[in-house]
């Protein structure tokens, strides 16, 4: 490495590396990519190639103080300040992934402290000296990771002012903090870096609001005003404006950002998936070629199914099943198990078991896709847009015991809104997908319509109902496509990760907070089957015969 002067007098940092380098389109390519960097947490690279076959990279000088030495001089970092690092660390890294480059050696010998904040030194070069032997987009996903290593290494150093063990003790974290570093470190669970800076930064703009004194300009979901934190740039999102008329609501503009979700211990998201009770016996239900597969010591079972063909109900004391008795082109389950509620165009026909007691409730012609809430005691219908893929505009709310409809209208439909809405845990909010401008998330909304809290890295959700049963877990299709993904509810970390080797199976949500149920199309008869994330167990449901798997077809599990 030399110090040396730019042609305009500046001084600069020439790194040389050794060793010959074969020029051609890959290196400059790379080449290319570093030069047009411009992110405020890195170095920049003013000029970059081979000479005499060595790669050199020019960066400007940056003055500060190494991490290492920062924290053998001072001791370890913490709260905002290590938060910041966190921050600064991985912006670089998403700077450098989004132009197909990694930095190569993120270590805390590579970060800066000045006056200036946070710079990451040492990027690219590792990218100039191997391109021409790294063609494949596998090896460049496995050199990003090994980027994410290295951000948590560096961050467990500047926590601990020791080196990460192979068992790093993270309680040194704050709790925000933990997961992510715990994320980085697994193998196979590593976020990429830019999903990992939207969760650092969705953590830090409570603290921002407060410092810039009150919220941003409200833009939808448009960004504007972007605040500086740890040089990176930080915005946040609020919904459009409306009001409050009787029992029809339209969204109201957010008050502001809500406090920080509460972490759970990191052991519970990683504990092993609890074993599944082998089925002790078999019932045939009526109307199709369904057989169920049933243990007693099982939490749930199917208590209903609908089809082309009519609707069928558990709702006799024995446990059998008989016709509904009513219209209906969909169902769904109180979680208890106490009521069905049916559903055609226009209205809801609830039944009570195992009485058979039932009234209708009319509901708008557009409302669609029922759920209930974790009480079971109201039901959420989603309204719908015209058009083929059905955007959400809102939802309705049908109390049980009251028999009183309440509508909602919202904008969700010019935000881009997907699918339908689902109850928050708690029941105090809804949640939508959507798609953004960087990739496709999740929505939350209370229940006056106001937008509360987004989620732009999860992808977009699996099922009505993408909680697990004790809310704790989300379940999406992965924003990287191909599998799906479990997140923590409450930090947006991610917990496992599901890819299907079996081909063509349907996936039909959570069976418990371990096990998905997914339908197995593959093997006559057709099999329902819980499955864990790993595929290491698998325990049989149901049976079904090919030609009842219909596009009607539901399947709805309650409470024995």
């Amino acid at each position: 490495m030399y110090l040396g002067q730019d042609p305009d007098g500046d001084q600069v940092e020439i790194t040389w590396l050794r060793g010959q380098v074969p020029d051609g389109p890959a290196v400059q390519r790379v080449t290319e990519a570093l030069t047009a960097l411009h992110a405020p947490s890195l170095a920049r690279v003013t000029a970059a190639g081979l000479h005499e076959g060595r790669p050199y990279a020019v960066c400007e000088q940056v003055t500060g103080t190494s991490l290492e030495d920062q924290v053998a001089r001072g001791g370890p970092w913490a709260g905002p300040a290590l938060h910041r690092l966190g921050i600064a660390m991985a912006s670089a890294l998403m700077s450098l992934h989004q132009q197909g480059l990694t930095h190569g050696d993120l270590r805390p010998g590579t970060v800066l402290a000045g006056s200036d904040g946070i710079r990451v030194l040492g990027h690219g070069l590792d990218d100039l000296a191997t391109a021409h032997m790294r063609p494949s987009t596998v090896t460049s996903r496995a050199r990003q990771e090994a980027d994410l290593l290295g951000w948590a290494v560096t961050l467990l150093f500047a926590a601990t002012g020791t080196d990460a063990g192979p068992e790093p003790d993270l309680r040194v974290l704050d709790d925000h903090l933990r997961p992510l570093v715990a994320a980085c470190l697994a193998p196979g669970q590593r976020p990429e870096a830019a999903e990992l800076l939207l969760r650092l930064v969705g953590h830090s703009t409570q603290t921002i609001m407060a410092l810039h004194g009150g919220p941003p300009e409200r833009t939808g979901r448009r960004i504007r005003g972007a605040l500086v934190a740890g040089g990176v740039a930080v915005a946040v999102l609020a919904s459009a404006a409306g009001h409050l008329v009787g029992l029809r609501v339209t969204a109201e503009p957010s008050a502001g950002v809500p406090a920080a979700p509460s972490v759970p211990d990191l052991l519970a998201t990683t504990a092993g998936p609890a074993p599944l009770p082998r089925p002790a016996g078999t019932l045939r239900a009526p109307g199709l070629a369904l057989t169920l597969h049933e243990n007693t010591a099982d939490p749930q079972r199917i208590v209903g199914y609908t089809s082309e063909r009519g609707a069928w109900l558990r709702t006799g004391a024995d446990g059998g099943f008989a016709a509904a008795g009513v219209p209906a082109e969909d169902l769904a389950a109180a979680p208890d198990g106490s009521r069905f509620a049916l559903h055609r165009p226009g209205e809801v026909t609830f039944v009570a078991r195992p009485t058979g007691e039932r009234f209708a409730v009319q509901v708008p012609a557009s409302a669609a896709f029922p759920v209930w809430d974790r009480a079971s005691s109201r039901l959420l219908l989603t309204l719908t847009g015209p058009g083929e893929d059905r955007p959400p505009t809102g939802w309705v709310v049908v109390e049980v015991a009251s028999r009183q409809v309440r509508q909602v209208d919202t904008d969700e439909e010019r935000h881009r809104g997907l699918g339908p809405f689902a109850w928050s845990p708690a029941g105090d909010a809804v949640v939508v997908s959507y798609r953004g401008t960087s990739g496709t998330g999740l929505r939350v909304r209370d229940l006056t319509g106001r937008e509360v809290r987004t989620m732009p890295w999860t992808g977009t959700s699996v099922g009505r109902n993408p909680f697990s049963p004790s809310g704790r877990l989300i379940l999406t299709h992965c924003p990287s496509g191909g599998s799906l993904c479990a997140w923590d509810a409450g930090t947006g970390a991610r917990v496992d990760t599901y890819v299907n080797s079996i081909k063509g199976a349907e996936m039909w949500g959570w069976f418990d907070d371990d096990h998905l149920m997914i339908l197995d199309a593959t093997r006559t008869p057709n099999e329902f089957v819980a499955i864990d994330f790993r595929e290491r167990t698998r325990r049989l449901l149901a049976t079904l015969a090919p030609a009842d798997n219909t596009p009607g077809l539901r399947l709805v599990r309650a409470a024995r």
